[in-house]
């Protein structure tokens, strides 16, 4: 999972820094995150599947950690959004926050990586 979370950030930054006018490398670019994170589903629905119940306890704090950081960061940007200021980008460090709050407390939790 690490290896596909360090791709999705690749993506994200050569997304920003490069996909800017017209042409077919612009939409290869903007997809790029997308396949990057369908990846990533797919990994944790194997890894999921293959789970005995101990292992299912282990990686449950990463699941419930990444998905409330992703919502507190949601949360925050909206009220930033509401006060006038405008983030650009901001579903990425939604989606970024999340993925990495979840893998950190992986690596706490010593869960088995994939």
């Amino acid at each position: 999972m690490w290896s596909a979370t360090a791709s999705y950030l690749v993506a994200v930054l050569a997304a920003q820094q490069w996909a800017r006018g017209a042409g077919a490398w612009r939409v290869a670019l903007l997809l790029l995150p997308v396949v990057c994170v369908a990846w990533l589903i797919g990994l944790i629905v194997l890894r999921a599947r293959q789970l005995d119940e101990y292992q299912r306890q282990l990686l449950l704090p990463g699941l419930v950690t990444g998905f409330a950081l992703s919502m507190l960061t949601a949360l925050t940007l909206g009220a930033l959004h509401e006060a006038g200021l405008t983030v650009p980008s901001s579903g990425w460090p939604v989606a970024l926050v999340g993925i990495f709050g979840w893998e950190f407390t992986n690596v706490l939790v010593k869960a088995p990586i994939s």
